[in-house]
């Protein structure tokens, strides 16, 4: 029975009625000096004597201790984007999504298309599989686990290379006609890592052969340092 002295207020406690924290609003923040993420808690309502701070003195005779109402504390999840591989036209790569939180997860990234895709996993890190057409950036847009909206990071940047191609193949006789060179240009690729196989003269991607011997043929390996030919 409350009397005129009595107060109200609200504890938070693992089910024996012990405080682990107290307050006159019943309202309650996860303090991770105090608690774990996970587990079940319960708020009660204790009405008794005021302990002069505006809340109850546990030691009165006649305090009363409501019916606790459940409550579990879960962590914000994350995801994170991670990864800024380099492949050539026509491949596939992976990016990685690191993830906290509880599985699972369903997360919304956009893709090459600049279309929102939605996957949901219980792996984690999960393995994205893309294969843009072009050079593209790929970004996180939300995340949700088994508890709670999260917070998404991180993009990736996948460069897309194509490899060198040529143009202008030229033959020349040289004057007592028992060589020849083959001249072309190189264009696209990485101008400053060209090579060609077998060598002879290349400067910004004008290239020129050595003597060849009249009446056998050529052939010409190219290629660039993301070895993404080589093109003959």
């Amino acid at each position: 029975i409350l009397d005129g002295n009595d107060a109200l207020c609200f504890i938070l406690h693992n089910g024996n009625g012990q405080p682990i924290v107290m307050n006159s609003s019943g309202q309650f923040a996860f303090n991770p000096a105090l608690m774990t993420y996970g587990q079940q808690y319960f708020i009660s309502a204790v009405a008794g004597n005021d302990n002069g701070s505006g809340c109850v003195a546990f030691n009165d005779p006649c305090l009363s201790i409501g019916a606790g109402v459940p409550v579990t504390f879960h962590a914000v999840p994350t995801a994170q984007l991670t990864g800024d591989p380099a492949i050539c036209a026509g491949q596939s790569t992976t990016l990685t999504v690191n993830l906290t939180g509880v599985g699972p997860w369903t997360f919304d990234y956009i893709n090459a298309a600049g279309n929102m895709v939605t996957v949901t996993t219980t792996d984690n890190p999960h393995i994205l599989t893309v294969s843009p057409p072009s050079t593209n950036i790929y970004s996180l847009i939300s995340l949700q686990d088994a508890h709670c909206t999260g917070t998404v990071s991180g993009f990736s940047s996948v460069t897309v290379n194509t490899p060198p191609s040529v143009i202008n193949v030229a033959t020349l006789c040289e004057p007592t006609n028992t060589t020849y060179t083959v001249s072309f240009q190189i264009i696209g690729g990485d101008v400053a890592t060209y090579t060609v196989n077998p060598a002879g003269t290349l400067t910004a991607g004008n290239f020129t052969s050595n003597p060849i011997t009249s009446g056998f043929p050529y052939s010409f390996q190219i290629d660039d340092a993301n070895q993404c030919g080589p093109i003959t």
